[in-house]
């Protein structure tokens, strides 16, 4: 019988948001689903394999067939279309494998030989001149040379089709897509992702098989970053009798090089060709071109080093993966969880789905618990001394303290459902309990709780967009009851002093345990893992430490030391992947007609859907929760530690956290505390060599080594991964001078402006393209902090950046309107704001624009570009509009990123938790937010009359069950609410009255709305708001005075947001106290009206060139020209007047003189 909760009164006692939960479900397919792996034709277990072919196959371990590689070129126009491309073709047939091998001749190298390697073009894209070169070419090199059709029929698809070779190429969609003659979307397995045709043969068939039946479609899907699924159609025809018939199903490969270096090397792998060549130590590396696109000798000499430098990768790649003699071959290794599965697979450890008689709800209400890394600044836009510790292998750590391969290995699992043994051990927990090893097995489980003014994590709108969810740390009070893993439960109850009223639990009970397979790394003796022995995951990282000590004591380029450090990554990899991420893998599948699934929320429902969830293969649920929860309850002992020494904490990033100094603390005493945390952590390590587990980085000392001593180091943060560290040396002198230690680039993802010059020094590992105007945003904001300045780059340059046509629903949105082909690049400024620049007659309402994009292959210096709106698709009309005129740039709008999972969110020091009251429960699936944010919107239905329609949640957004509102929490009349919304009073009473849920707009609006408001509707200052007079009087006062300040000037003196300001210019209503301090920031900043700056600076003009009154500032050409309009800070226009008044000075004593 399902249990029933008496609602408790919610205290109006503090300042609280009324906000939804988002929770995950759990999906289950019900009947035959695609498997997890793609349709490959025969496999290795269905080859029956003689002695000798077996022998054949050890030789060439792990693959000994044909190999096709090739690449493109193409023009640096926005189509990127096929110029040129070479191919090459390596491999020996099977007759002359076994005759080498029965000579004892066969090796790898023989594998690998060359047997063709020729040319091909695009005729419909060269010039008669062009082609001319490519012949000569072709013929002086003794090249085969092909028509882009005939390469694709006669040798594209003779190799790769019919002979099954492996198709290999560095980022394989791109080059892929050079192919193409048409394209569609795609169906079934690969639906969302595209359907491709590279021949031109006519087709007879009919219209439902488009095919050609000797050359099949390509279909590609798209998954991350640098996962795709690729396979041919199977063709088919209609026969003479009429009868559809199937061609042979083909075992074709594909092995993208970029995706199998990323996955043995690690995401942070460089992705380039060339400079993964060089990770990789390959052969033969590739040349940088001079230009691209103009077709020359060289050009061509460049696209085929391109092909050879891509097999030499290949090979490289090859031979470090055969050193993991693994069961699983090198194209279906996609990235680190591959390998990781691979391991598991060798080792023998079960498969939970497949071996553990777990119910559905009991997956669901551990997935339920599932919220991940905590990441939050806590200080904003404030510098603040700090000591940076981070635990070391923190997934690892957790799995091995809480003995989790214990439940992994088990042959049974049973639940426990004693409240009273787990209130009793949270009642009763310390600080002290939790150094001991045998207190983290009793973390083993989940809480179900109602909670109240407890700290615990929260899915949910944090910046009431309606499009994006967040994970925060906060105090959540509700009347729905919900699961959370006894480490969070036990964080709450060590950082509010109190228990979560606990209604029920389930502790996890393992029994029995299963044999494993002993698996020798590398094939050494001495690397040998044994889980009937040891804990994986502690011998793992052991390992690594050996393996990386040893390393050590040979020269670079040394044979062994490139072995051992091929192992120790292999450590690694093998470590991070099977630690977490596989346990909670859950893939999408898309089929063209809607699926019944069982969704397991709080309850079990049958949904239909086109998109269904499937859990991964080594998916355990029991085991991610407790790992990210138990990953959480480190850092929230780290933070209790600091609270207890009164230290805050100004900075937590997934396993690191940042101490910040107190006033008053002398440097001596914090030192001495943190490094005590740190010890605290020690007793805790499960590793042999004893060593910190809370780790002080090298950022904390002199020269990054802690030899040398502590060095004052200094935290800049902005909002959750978004933040800074830095030395100040010289401080407070006039030699001061910061230096920048680490920086994020999380958001921060402009391009380096052409023809940049910097004007900081940095130091060398920030030296490069890519980073070198990072380092310096950051420089100058740190300055702006450090001096309380609002000073930013000369250069106005828009946010923009490189993105993909990757699947069919972005294909749809940006490549028809910009006639791209898929996997073209595209620019995208997703934040460029033009306001007032469309007619009003045409938008009434004279809305700012925001986001558009453009091809790759225009000119961002250009004072006018094809720029094309998101909202409508248009092309915006901006010929007389120069770039450097757009009100949104990355130096200024990076840095006021709000820290949403604050109360405080805009402020700049520090900020308070939230406090949450939860109104609504949403299940939702692991692809949520995506799925949210690339959904079309839809309008509610909203009737005229007093009988309001409502719209159901569609389950092709993964929502599975929404509960019921609580329109109580909200203490706002339903006028306001239509009033905020635009949703009508009675739509409002039809949401309210009925058990059906709002859509997702529906809550967009409300909480975008509620936001509007810039109060809390169930703040205790309601009803001290200004009035409509008072506001009419602030905004007038700072209409006066902005001809002599700027927005920015003021937020900054009243300790407030710009937008806040603006939102005043408006008309929108704040309270008392922010209207007073506004006042009073006016009054401080002391602002002569009785001279307009805009003015006296124009007629400076007449005397001084812009240049002449730039050089003599010491700034930008371009700020004299923003001062000029009035764009620039008070404290930016005091600087000019002055040097104005200093240059007028010079200039009538000149004037004196002369006469």
């Amino acid at each position: 019988m399902k249990k029933t909760y008496t609602a408790k009164k919610l205290s109006k006692d503090i300042e609280r948001d009324v906000l939804p939960q988002f929770l995950r479900a759990y999906i289950e397919p019900i009947g035959d689903q695609y498997s997890e792996a793609l349709p490959a034709g025969k496999t290795a277990e269905q080859i029956i394999l003689n002695t000798t072919q077996k022998a054949i196959e050890e030789i060439g371990f792990p693959y000994h067939g044909y190999v096709f590689a090739f690449d493109t070129e193409t023009r640096i126009t926005k189509d990127q279309n096929l110029t040129i491309g070479c191919y090459a073709v390596h491999g020996i047939d099977d007759d002359a494998k076994l005759r080498y091998y029965k000579a004892g001749k066969l090796t790898r190298e023989l594998l690998d030989t060359c047997q063709e390697l020729g040319l091909f073009y695009n005729p419909n894209e060269l010039t008669e001149c062009e082609l001319a070169i490519v012949r000569q070419y072709a013929k002086d090199k003794n090249y085969p040379l092909h028509t882009q059709d005939s390469f694709i029929k006669n040798i594209f698809y003779k190799w790769v089709y019919h002979n099954e070779a492996l198709c290999i190429a560095h980022n394989l969609p791109f080059d892929l897509s050079r192919l193409v003659h048409d394209v569609g979307g795609a169906r079934g397995f690969y639906k969302g992702g595209f359907t491709f045709k590279l021949c031109r043969c006519e087709n007879h068939q009919g219209k439902k098989y488009q095919s050609c039946f000797r050359h099949p479609h390509i279909r590609l899907k798209h998954v991350s970053a640098v996962k795709n699924f690729i396979g041919f159609q199977t063709p088919k025809k209609v026969d003479k009798d009429g009868k559809i018939v199937s061609g042979e199903k083909k075992n074709t490969k594909f092995l993208d090089t970029r995706t199998l270096g990323k996955a043995l090397l690690g995401a942070s792998c460089p992705g380039s060709l060339y400079e993964m060549g060089k990770r990789f130590n390959a052969a033969i590396i590739k040349i940088q071109a001079e230009e691209h696109g103009l077709i020359t000798p060289e050009y061509l000499d460049y696209n085929v080093n391109d092909v050879k430098a891509l097999f030499s990768l290949y090979q490289r790649q090859i031979a470090v993966y055969k050193q993991h003699d693994l069961p699983v071959p090198p194209w279906k290794i996609s990235s680190e969880a591959s390998i990781g599965k691979a391991y598991l697979q060798k080792i023998g450890v079960p498969q939970f789905q497949k071996t553990q008689a777990v119910s559905g709800e009991i997956k669901a209400a551990f997935l339920s618990t599932y919220y991940g890394g905590r990441s939050e600044v806590k200080c904003r836009n404030t510098l603040v001394e700090c000591i940076y510790a981070d635990f070391k292998s923190q997934y690892p750590t957790v799995n091995a303290l809480m003995n989790l391969q214990e439940i992994v290995l088990a042959e049974e699992i049973d639940f426990g459902r004693d409240i009273y043994e787990v209130k009793k051990f949270i009642d009763t927990i310390s600080a002290a309990d939790l150094q001991k090893r045998e207190t983290w097995l009793k973390l083993r489980g989940i809480c179900r709780i109602i909670p109240n003014a407890d700290i615990l994590p929260i899915r949910t709108f944090y910046d009431t967009s309606g499009v994006n969810t967040n994970i925060g740390l906060n105090y959540a009070t509700s009347n729905f009851p919900c699961w959370y893993t006894i480490a969070d439960i036990v964080v709450s109850r060590l950082l509010t002093g109190k228990t979560p009223e606990i209604i029920e639990v389930m502790t996890i009970q393992p029994k029995g345990r299963i044999a494993t397979t002993p698996i020798k790394l590398f094939g050494r003796d001495e690397y040998t893992i044994d889980l009937n022995k040891n804990d994986l995951f502690t011998s793992v990282i052991d390992l690594r430490t050996e393996v990386r000590q040893k390393a050590k004591e040979y020269e670079k380029g040394h044979k062994e030391r490139e072995y051992l450090e091929n192992l120790q990554n292999g450590l690694k990899l093998l470590a991070n992947s099977t630690s977490y991420g596989v346990t909670l893998e859950v893939n999408e599948l898309e089929s063209d007609q809607p699926r019944k699934a069982r969704a397991y929320t709080d309850s079990v429902e049958i949904v239909k859907s086109t998109r269904l969830e499937q859990a991964g293969k080594y998916f355990n649920p029991l085991i991610g929760t407790m790992i990210a929860g138990g990953a959480r309850l480190l850092l929230g002992i780290a933070e209790y530690l600091g609270k207890e020494r009164g230290i805050r904490i100004c900075m937590t990033d997934t396993d690191s956290s940042m101490f910040a100094r107190p006033d008053g603390m002398e440097r001596g005493v914090f030192i001495q505390h943190t490094k005590d945390i740190c010890d605290y952590f020690r007793e805790l390590s499960p590793y042999a060599d004893g060593g910190e587990l809370f780790e002080l980085e090298d950022a904390n000392f002199k020269g990054g080594d802690s030899k040398n001593g502590f060095e004052p180091l200094y935290f800049c943060g902005v909002s959750a991964k978004r933040y800074a560290l830095c030395n100040i040396n010289n401080m407070n002198t006039k030699k001061e001078k910061i230096v920048i230690r680490a920086f994020k680039e999380h958001g921060l993802v402009c391009e380096t402006p052409k023809g940049y010059k910097s004007i900081y020094s940095c130091p060398s590992e920030f030296d490069s393209p890519s980073l070198r105007w990072k380092h310096d945003i950051w420089h100058r904001h740190i300055l702006n902090v450090r001096n309380n300045e609002n000073e930013f780059f000369d250069t106005y340059y828009p946010v923009h950046m490189q993105e993909t046509i990757t699947s069919w629903h972005t294909y749809n949105i940006y490549g028809k309107k910009l006639g791209l082909k898929p996997f073209n690049f595209f620019w995208l400024f997703p934040s460029l704001v033009m306001p007032e620049k469309i007619p009003a007659s045409d938008h009434p309402n004279a809305k700012p624009i925001t986001g558009f994009c453009s091809p790759i292959g225009i000119n961002l210096d250009r004072t006018n570009i094809p720029l094309y709106r998101l909202d409508t698709n248009e092309l915006a009309d901006i010929e007389s509009m120069a770039m450097d005129k757009i009100d949104y740039f990355v130096s200024t709008d990076y840095f006021r990123r709000p820290e949403h999972k604050s109360s405080n969110s805009h402020f700049n020091g520090w900020l308070e938790r939230r406090h949450i009251y939860i109104c609504e429960q949403l299940y939702v699936g692991k692809e949520f937010d995506e799925k949210l944010q690339t959904a079309t919107k839809k309008k509610p239905i909203i009737s005229k009359s007093k009988k309001a329609k409502v719209m159901q949640l569609s389950d092709e957004l993964q929502c599975y069950k929404v509960s019921k509102t609580d329109f109580s929490l909200f203490d706002i009349d339903l006028d306001k609410l239509a009033s905020i919304t635009g949703i009508s009073k009675y739509a409002w009473q039809g949401y309210a009255a009925s058990d059906v849920p709002m859509n997702m707009e529906v809550r967009r609006r409300l909480f975008s709305g509620l936001r509007k408001t810039r109060i809390n509707p169930t703040h205790e200052e309601a009803n001290k708001i200004f009035t409509d007079g008072d506001i009419a009087g602030i905004k007038f006062i700072i209409e006066e005075v902005l001809p002599f300040t700027s927005k920015v000037e003021i937020a900054r003196a009243s300790g407030i947001h710009p937008d806040t300001v603006t939102d005043i210019l408006n008309g929108f209503v704040v309270s008392k106290k922010t209207g007073l301090e506004i006042l009073e920031a006016i009054d401080g900043l002391n602002i002569d009206t009785t001279v307009n700056a805009q003015e006296k600076l124009s007629k400076a003009f007449d005397t001084f060139t812009p240049y002449r009154i730039a050089e003599a500032a010491k700034v930008g050409l371009k700020t004299v020209y923003r001062a000029r309009k009035g764009e620039v800070s008070g404290k930016m226009m005091s600087k000019l007047l002055s040097t104005i008044d200093f240059l007028l000075d010079d200039y009538n004593k000149l004037s004196v003189d002369v006469n």
